[in-house]
Protein backbone atom coordinates (compact mmCIF):
# COMPACT_ATOMS: atom_id res chain seq x y z
CA UNK A 1 0.00 0.00 0.00
CA UNK A 2 2.60 2.15 1.16
CA UNK A 3 4.63 1.93 -2.57
CA UNK A 4 1.40 2.26 -4.68
CA UNK A 5 0.56 5.68 -2.71
CA UNK A 6 4.50 6.41 -3.27
CA UNK A 7 4.73 5.40 -6.54
CA UNK A 8 1.10 7.35 -7.60
CA UNK A 9 2.56 10.39 -5.97
CA UNK A 10 5.83 10.10 -7.66
CA UNK A 11 4.90 9.70 -11.40
CA UNK A 12 1.23 11.51 -10.99
CA UNK A 13 -0.41 8.06 -12.33
CA UNK A 14 -3.92 7.45 -10.61
CA UNK A 15 -3.74 5.81 -7.75
CA UNK A 16 -6.31 3.29 -8.94
CA UNK A 17 -3.87 2.69 -12.31
CA UNK A 18 -1.04 2.18 -10.07
CA UNK A 19 -3.07 -0.54 -7.82
CA UNK A 20 -4.42 -2.38 -10.70
CA UNK A 21 -0.86 -2.21 -12.19
CA UNK A 22 0.78 -3.62 -8.95
CA UNK A 23 -1.75 -6.77 -8.97
CA UNK A 24 -1.27 -7.52 -12.51
CA UNK A 25 2.43 -7.09 -11.88
CA UNK A 26 2.65 -9.88 -8.93
CA UNK A 27 0.28 -11.96 -10.83
CA UNK A 28 2.37 -12.61 -13.66
CA UNK A 29 5.90 -12.24 -11.20
CA UNK A 30 5.07 -14.02 -8.19
CA UNK A 31 5.50 -11.64 -4.78
CA UNK A 32 9.20 -11.37 -5.10
CA UNK A 33 8.90 -8.81 -2.04
CA UNK A 34 10.97 -5.88 -2.69
CA UNK A 35 12.39 -7.10 -5.84
CA UNK A 36 8.65 -7.06 -6.78
CA UNK A 37 8.11 -3.36 -5.90
CA UNK A 38 11.41 -2.55 -7.61
CA UNK A 39 10.85 -3.96 -10.61
CA UNK A 40 7.00 -2.54 -10.38
CA UNK A 41 8.36 0.80 -10.07
CA UNK A 42 10.56 0.34 -13.43
CA UNK A 43 7.28 -0.68 -15.60
CA UNK A 44 5.18 2.67 -13.79
CA UNK A 45 7.95 4.57 -15.15
CA UNK A 46 8.77 2.82 -18.27
CA UNK A 47 5.05 2.98 -19.19
CA UNK A 48 4.92 7.14 -18.25
CA UNK A 49 7.86 7.97 -19.92
CA UNK A 50 6.53 6.33 -23.23
CA UNK A 51 3.05 7.11 -22.91
CA UNK A 52 1.72 3.80 -22.67
CA UNK A 53 -0.51 2.69 -20.45
CA UNK A 54 1.00 0.56 -17.14
CA UNK A 55 -0.87 -2.52 -17.88
CA UNK A 56 1.08 -2.21 -22.05
CA UNK A 57 4.42 -1.55 -19.35
CA UNK A 58 3.57 -4.57 -17.44
CA UNK A 59 2.73 -7.29 -19.99
CA UNK A 60 6.19 -6.04 -22.06
CA UNK A 61 8.60 -6.50 -19.57
CA UNK A 62 6.98 -9.03 -17.77
CA UNK A 63 7.25 -10.98 -21.01
CA UNK A 64 10.86 -10.11 -21.95
CA UNK A 65 12.52 -11.17 -18.10
CA UNK A 66 10.27 -14.18 -18.54
CA UNK A 67 11.00 -15.23 -21.95
CA UNK A 68 14.73 -14.76 -21.26
CA UNK A 69 14.45 -16.20 -17.82
CA UNK A 70 15.78 -12.94 -16.11
CA UNK A 71 13.19 -11.67 -13.50
CA UNK A 72 15.15 -8.96 -11.64
CA UNK A 73 14.78 -5.28 -11.36
CA UNK A 74 18.06 -4.44 -13.48
CA UNK A 75 16.27 -6.84 -16.69
CA UNK A 76 13.34 -4.79 -16.22
CA UNK A 77 15.18 -1.58 -17.18
CA UNK A 78 17.45 -3.07 -19.57
CA UNK A 79 14.32 -4.14 -21.31
CA UNK A 80 12.68 -1.01 -21.08
CA UNK A 81 15.57 1.32 -22.10
CA UNK A 82 16.14 -1.11 -25.15
CA UNK A 83 12.36 -0.47 -25.92
CA UNK A 84 12.94 3.38 -25.96
CA UNK A 85 16.22 3.30 -28.10
CA UNK A 86 13.89 1.46 -30.33
CA UNK A 87 11.93 3.72 -30.92
CA UNK A 88 14.32 6.52 -31.16
CA UNK A 89 15.67 4.45 -33.75
CA UNK A 90 13.04 2.62 -35.79
CA UNK A 91 9.27 3.40 -36.84
CA UNK A 92 7.41 2.35 -33.87
CA UNK A 93 6.41 3.42 -30.68
CA UNK A 94 6.27 2.01 -26.70
CA UNK A 95 2.50 0.66 -26.96
CA UNK A 96 3.21 -0.66 -30.59
CA UNK A 97 5.86 -2.80 -29.11
CA UNK A 98 3.53 -3.51 -25.68
CA UNK A 99 1.44 -4.76 -28.14
CA UNK A 100 2.99 -6.98 -30.32
CA UNK A 101 6.28 -8.08 -29.12
CA UNK A 102 5.44 -10.43 -26.24
CA UNK A 103 5.26 -13.75 -28.47
CA UNK A 104 9.03 -12.74 -29.88
CA UNK A 105 11.16 -12.72 -26.09
CA UNK A 106 10.83 -16.90 -25.87
CA UNK A 107 11.21 -17.48 -28.90
CA UNK A 108 14.65 -15.36 -29.37
CA UNK A 109 16.12 -16.43 -26.16
CA UNK A 110 15.95 -20.08 -27.37
CA UNK A 111 18.04 -19.03 -30.39
CA UNK A 112 20.57 -17.43 -27.70
CA UNK A 113 19.91 -14.21 -29.76
CA UNK A 114 20.87 -11.13 -27.21
CA UNK A 115 17.74 -8.60 -26.31
CA UNK A 116 20.32 -6.17 -28.16
CA UNK A 117 19.95 -7.92 -31.41
CA UNK A 118 16.14 -8.90 -31.09
CA UNK A 119 15.40 -4.66 -30.76
CA UNK A 120 18.08 -3.91 -33.26
CA UNK A 121 16.04 -6.26 -35.76
CA UNK A 122 13.06 -4.14 -34.75
CA UNK A 123 14.49 -1.06 -35.33
CA UNK A 124 15.94 -1.79 -38.40
CA UNK A 125 12.60 -3.67 -40.33
CA UNK A 126 10.07 -1.47 -38.75
CA UNK A 127 9.29 1.30 -41.68
CA UNK A 128 10.58 -1.11 -43.87
CA UNK A 129 9.10 -4.12 -44.38
CA UNK A 130 6.15 -3.08 -42.24
CA UNK A 131 4.49 -1.60 -39.00
CA UNK A 132 5.13 -3.11 -35.69
CA UNK A 133 2.81 -5.53 -35.85
CA UNK A 134 3.73 -6.87 -39.07
CA UNK A 135 7.57 -7.07 -38.48
CA UNK A 136 6.68 -9.32 -35.01
CA UNK A 137 4.50 -11.78 -37.18
CA UNK A 138 7.59 -12.02 -39.61
CA UNK A 139 10.52 -11.78 -36.98
CA UNK A 140 8.36 -14.80 -35.12
CA UNK A 141 8.56 -16.87 -38.39
CA UNK A 142 11.91 -16.42 -38.90
CA UNK A 143 12.63 -17.25 -35.43
CA UNK A 144 10.11 -20.48 -35.75
CA UNK A 145 11.96 -21.43 -39.00
CA UNK A 146 15.02 -21.60 -37.09
CA UNK A 147 14.04 -23.28 -34.93
CA UNK A 148 12.32 -26.05 -36.90
CA UNK A 149 14.66 -25.28 -39.65
CA UNK A 150 13.77 -27.21 -43.50
CA UNK A 151 15.88 -29.39 -44.57
CA UNK A 152 17.41 -27.53 -47.08
CA UNK A 153 18.66 -25.01 -43.64
CA UNK A 154 19.47 -28.05 -41.81
CA UNK A 155 21.98 -29.31 -44.37
CA UNK A 156 23.06 -25.53 -44.08
CA UNK A 157 23.76 -25.25 -40.06
CA UNK A 158 25.77 -28.89 -40.58
CA UNK A 159 27.70 -27.38 -43.29
CA UNK A 160 28.71 -25.35 -40.83
CA UNK A 161 29.53 -27.72 -38.41
CA UNK A 162 26.71 -27.65 -35.99
CA UNK A 163 23.80 -29.86 -35.19
CA UNK A 164 21.23 -27.26 -35.02
CA UNK A 165 20.29 -23.51 -35.17
CA UNK A 166 20.57 -22.56 -31.93
CA UNK A 167 24.38 -23.80 -31.73
CA UNK A 168 25.00 -21.94 -34.72
CA UNK A 169 23.16 -18.81 -33.22
CA UNK A 170 25.22 -19.18 -30.16
CA UNK A 171 28.45 -19.35 -31.62
CA UNK A 172 27.79 -16.77 -34.47
CA UNK A 173 25.33 -14.38 -33.16
CA UNK A 174 22.58 -13.24 -35.42
CA UNK A 175 24.80 -11.11 -37.73
CA UNK A 176 27.37 -14.03 -38.06
CA UNK A 177 24.09 -15.87 -39.57
CA UNK A 178 22.63 -13.21 -41.73
CA UNK A 179 26.39 -12.86 -43.48
CA UNK A 180 26.32 -16.87 -43.76
CA UNK A 181 23.23 -16.65 -45.25
CA UNK A 182 24.59 -13.84 -47.54
CA UNK A 183 27.22 -16.19 -48.32
CA UNK A 184 25.09 -19.18 -49.24
CA UNK A 185 22.49 -17.67 -51.37
CA UNK A 186 24.36 -14.48 -52.89
CA UNK A 187 21.02 -12.44 -52.48
CA UNK A 188 18.86 -14.85 -54.39
CA UNK A 189 15.26 -14.74 -53.31
CA UNK A 190 15.02 -18.04 -54.90
CA UNK A 191 17.61 -19.51 -52.50
CA UNK A 192 16.86 -18.05 -49.81
CA UNK A 193 13.13 -19.65 -49.80
CA UNK A 194 14.48 -23.32 -50.02
CA UNK A 195 15.79 -22.09 -46.38
CA UNK A 196 12.76 -20.35 -44.93
CA UNK A 197 9.17 -22.03 -45.50
CA UNK A 198 7.65 -18.68 -44.59
CA UNK A 199 6.68 -15.78 -46.95
CA UNK A 200 6.66 -13.35 -43.44
CA UNK A 201 9.81 -14.95 -42.83
CA UNK A 202 11.55 -14.45 -46.13
CA UNK A 203 10.45 -10.69 -45.74
CA UNK A 204 12.41 -9.99 -42.58
CA UNK A 205 15.51 -11.78 -43.88
CA UNK A 206 15.66 -10.94 -47.17
CA UNK A 207 15.56 -7.08 -46.22
CA UNK A 208 18.01 -7.87 -43.30
CA UNK A 209 20.72 -9.51 -45.81
CA UNK A 210 20.12 -7.12 -48.31
CA UNK A 211 19.81 -3.21 -48.33
CA UNK A 212 19.25 -3.46 -44.45
CA UNK A 213 21.71 -5.34 -43.09
CA UNK A 214 24.74 -2.66 -42.50
CA UNK A 215 21.56 -0.59 -40.65
CA UNK A 216 20.69 -3.64 -38.36
CA UNK A 217 24.97 -3.89 -37.65
CA UNK A 218 24.70 0.08 -36.77
CA UNK A 219 21.00 -0.23 -34.52
CA UNK A 220 22.60 -3.50 -32.63
CA UNK A 221 25.78 -2.04 -31.96
CA UNK A 222 23.62 1.15 -30.61
CA UNK A 223 21.43 -0.72 -28.72
CA UNK A 224 24.70 -0.98 -26.38
CA UNK A 225 24.24 2.17 -25.48
CA UNK A 226 20.65 1.75 -24.30
CA UNK A 227 20.90 2.68 -20.64
CA UNK A 228 19.16 5.42 -19.03
CA UNK A 229 16.77 5.64 -21.90
CA UNK A 230 14.14 5.81 -19.93
CA UNK A 231 15.24 8.16 -17.00
CA UNK A 232 15.72 10.76 -20.65
CA UNK A 233 12.04 10.19 -21.59
CA UNK A 234 10.89 10.70 -18.27
CA UNK A 235 12.91 13.72 -17.35
CA UNK A 236 11.43 15.01 -20.40
CA UNK A 237 8.23 14.34 -20.05
CA UNK A 238 8.12 15.50 -15.89
CA UNK A 239 10.10 18.91 -16.71
CA UNK A 240 7.09 20.32 -18.56
CA UNK A 241 4.58 22.82 -16.52
CA UNK A 242 1.79 20.68 -17.47
CA UNK A 243 3.29 17.25 -15.63
CA UNK A 244 4.21 19.24 -12.45
CA UNK A 245 0.48 20.13 -11.84
CA UNK A 246 -0.88 17.07 -12.94
CA UNK A 247 1.49 15.24 -10.04
CA UNK A 248 0.52 18.06 -7.32
CA UNK A 249 -3.05 17.38 -8.52
CA UNK A 250 -3.09 13.54 -7.74
CA UNK A 251 -0.49 14.02 -4.67
CA UNK A 252 -3.76 16.25 -3.38
CA UNK A 253 -6.01 13.73 -4.35
CA UNK A 254 -3.51 10.72 -2.71
CA UNK A 255 -3.69 12.87 0.48
CA UNK A 256 -7.13 13.02 1.15
CA UNK A 257 -7.62 8.93 0.89
CA UNK A 258 -6.95 8.75 4.68
CA UNK A 259 -10.60 10.33 4.85
CA UNK A 260 -12.67 7.77 3.24
CA UNK A 261 -13.83 7.59 0.51
CA UNK A 262 -16.73 10.08 1.05
CA UNK A 263 -13.59 12.58 0.28
CA UNK A 264 -13.13 11.31 -3.31
CA UNK A 265 -16.00 12.87 -5.01
CA UNK A 266 -15.14 16.80 -3.77
CA UNK A 267 -11.43 16.19 -4.44
CA UNK A 268 -12.24 14.69 -8.29
CA UNK A 269 -14.67 17.89 -8.64
CA UNK A 270 -12.20 20.54 -7.58
CA UNK A 271 -9.28 18.73 -9.60
CA UNK A 272 -11.62 18.92 -12.56
CA UNK A 273 -11.66 22.42 -12.14
CA UNK A 274 -8.73 23.04 -11.98
CA UNK A 275 -7.65 20.85 -15.24
CA UNK A 276 -10.65 23.22 -17.08
CA UNK A 277 -8.91 26.36 -16.08
CA UNK A 278 -5.47 25.47 -16.93
CA UNK A 279 -6.02 23.24 -19.95
CA UNK A 280 -4.12 20.46 -18.38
Amino acid sequence: KNKILELSDETGIAIGTVSDGMYQAISSLGDLGDETTEIFETMAKSAKAGGAEVSDAVSLISAGMKGYGQVNDETAKKISDLAFQTAKLGVTTFPEMASSMKALFPLSSTLNMSLEELFGSMATLTGVTGNTAEVSTQLKAVFSNLIKPTTAMQKLIEKYGYSNSQAMLEAKGFVGVLEILQKETGGSSDKMGELFSSTEALTAVLALTGEQYDNFISKSAQMENAAGATNTALNKIESTKSDELQRSLNELKNSFIDLGEAAIPMIDKFIGIVNKVTDV
